[in-house]
């Protein structure tokens, strides 16, 4: 990667150009680094490099944003161009809008050497030990494994200057036989904690239970959510209820739900850049220190995020969460994370005479964003529980559950936690336990 040196001669350029405008610039460098198999076979090796710089200028209270992939001098010199012309164009912003003065932030430790140039022969030696896992079971494998980093700077016209890097990884591995099929995921800033042999054990031992499927009527059930699960639906949360713009606007289930008891005592959900098994984001966009911020405390949802606009949009404090150059009101929680509760998954069946263990949703999406109601699928090993044990697999079913009632729900939530790689947050980890939730509405069963 370019490294801070070159990003502070970017700076220069910035400073030589941007004459009578005030500006904001973030750029973001990212190698990733992939391999891809299927049918037990490497199909695709790649890696890409690319940076970006993102400069907002601000003139006579107007705000415009210009993108380029030019970091050198010309590129930036013709950057500043069109930003003046963007200008004079725009529209006065409503509220008085200013640059905030430079951060202090607090220092996480988010890089690993050997994460970030963890090579093709180490990457297919990794995918070999999965692979070489469902051969055994005579199944097939598929899936992904991408390591890389990512470097950030933030300069402004106000002195402004960080910079960040940290490395990443992730991986997913769907295992299927005669049309069973089992699916994990990790994600992690240290490669060395992903446990390659036990996640293709887990979703080997999916599969092995899966079979003769049987059908059960639709109808409310206890079920168990694996963290997969629970992390797909906190995600949803997060991304409905938890910024601080849509409240405002009144289009947030915040509207009805912010200060409310919306779960047990032990239910706890934080944006925790702390927590060890993530990749911790030290600031915003904007510079602002990413300390934990708690969502959800002992059940009750206790605040909402806001960008840096927003929050002097709406007279708020900003909490650290822009994290979209071109929405910039708008605000998302990246290191989300569930805490862990005082019970074992072991436990949660035990203490279950009839339900249904869930090992993934599938096509989740919104279907009244007011009331956070969410509608999709269970898939990759769905799961009798009678008499506190697993006993049989059933055909996958169609749900749909309001989420705050689905919160009040919930009676037990495990010790046990996992990183899971998160599609919406570009394979950032959301740490998720597992959760036994009371009266989860089945409306029918589903084909896929």
């Amino acid at each position: 990667m370019r490294g801070e040196g070159f990003y502070r001669g970017i700076f220069r350029y910035l400073s030589i150009y941007s004459g009578e405008i005030e500006f904001w610039a973030v750029v973001e460098g990212k190698r990733k680094s992939l391999t891809r198999f299927a049918n037990n076979g490497i199909h695709q090796n790649m890696m890409t490099e690319r940076a970006g710089l993102a400069i907002l200028g601000l003139k006579s209270n107007r705000v415009a944003m210009v993108k380029t992939d030019r970091l050198d001098e010309e590129g930036i010199r013709a950057s500043f161009d069109v930003l003046r012309e963007v200008l004079e164009v725009s529209r006065a912003l409503e509220y008085e809008f200013r640059f905030p003065s430079p951060q202090v932030v607090p220092s996480y430790s988010a890089y690993d050497l050997e994460t970030a140039e963890f090579s093709p022969i180490q990457r297919a030696e990794a995918v070999k030990t999965m692979v070489g896992k469902a051969l055994e079971r005579s199944m097939k494998a598929f899936g992904h494994l991408s390591t890389g980093e990512i470097e950030w700077a933030i300069m402004s016209s106000n002195g402004h200057f960080l910079y960040f890097q940290e490395s990443t990884a992730s991986m997913n591995l769907v295992v299927e036989k005669e049309g069973n099929s089992g699916y994990v995921s990790w994600s992690g800033m240290k490669i060395k904690d992903c446990d390659f042999e036990k996640l293709a054990d887990r979703a080997i031992e999916t599969v092995l239970k899966s079979s003769a499927p049987v059908e059960v009527p639709p109808g409310r059930y206890t079920v168990i959510l694996s963290p997969e699960a629970v992390a797909d639906m906190m995600v949803l949360f997060a991304w409905v209820a938890c910024n601080g713009k849509s409240f405002e606007e009144k289009r947030s289930p915040a509207v009805k739900y912010l200060g409310q008891k919306i779960g047990i005592d032990s239910l706890n959900i934080m944006d925790d850049p702390s927590c060890d098994q993530t990749i911790p984001v030290p600031f915003d966009l904007f510079g602002f220190p990413r300390e934990p911020f708690s969502i959800v405390e002992n059940g009750v949802f206790k605040q909402v995020t806001y960008s840096y606009p927003a929050a002097i949009k709406f007279g708020k404090q900003p909490t650290g969460h822009t994290f979209n150059m071109e929405t910039l009101e708008d605000s998302f929680p990246v290191n989300l994370v569930v805490f862990a509760g005082d019970t074992t998954l072991e436990d949660m069946i035990k203490d279950t005479d009839r339900g249904v263990y869930i090992s993934r949703f599938h096509y989740t999406n919104i279907v009244n964003p007011m009331e956070l109601v969410i509608t999709g699928m269970t898939r990759d090993g769905t799961f009798l529980i009678e008499n506190g044990e697993i006993t049989r697999s059933i055909k996958n079913m169609r749900f749909n559950f309001n989420f705050f009632e689905m919160m009040k729900n919930v009676d037990m939530i495990s010790g046990e936690r996992e990183a899971i790689a998160c599609e919406h947050l570009d394979n950032l980890p959301v740490v998720a336990p597992y959760m036994r939730i009371h009266e989860f509405p089945f409306i029918s069963a589903s084909d896929h």
